[in-house]
């Protein structure tokens, strides 16, 4: 199996049209950051929430901009729902910073899921060729 690398075209299309992907990309970074940037890092739970969340929603993203597939929309969406439900679920909701946060950046990433169902995964190169 041969691995091609993507051209300088291709990838411009790539970021044009896979836009999404991108910023659920920087969003994940955000949210790994978050509990020390909003100093909520006191919630221990909200704390583990975000680095599992932004670990688990960049490598969803990463690979959605590698190999876009339907299934890694489907994951960010409920990576982000589930997100924004967390603090409920885990039981520091009363943590406002990191209540708001979690609930901002899941509904982001959940809307930017749902918004890219609807297109077609770009592949990266062009159309396939029969043969090795």
């Amino acid at each position: 199996m041969r691995i091609r690398l993507p051209t300088t075209s291709s990838l411009v299309r790539l970021v044009k049209h896979r836009w999404q992907d991108w910023i659920n990309l920087m969003f994940s970074v955000w949210l790994y950051f978050s509990p020390w940037l909003l100093e909520y890092s006191i919630a221990r739970a909200g704390v583990w929430d975000s680095v599992i969340f932004g670990i688990a929603i960049f490598s969803v993203s990463l690979w959605a901009l590698i190999t876009p597939q339907a299934w890694q929309r489907w994951a960010n969406l409920v990576l982000g729902a589930t997100l924004s439900a967390s603090p409920w679920i885990l039981g520091f909701s009363s943590y406002a910073r990191a209540t708001w946060n979690l609930i901002f950046v899941g509904v982001v990433v959940a809307v930017l899921s749902v918004g890219a169902l609807g297109r077609r995964p770009l592949p990266l190169s062009g159309p396939r060729q029969n043969g090795p």
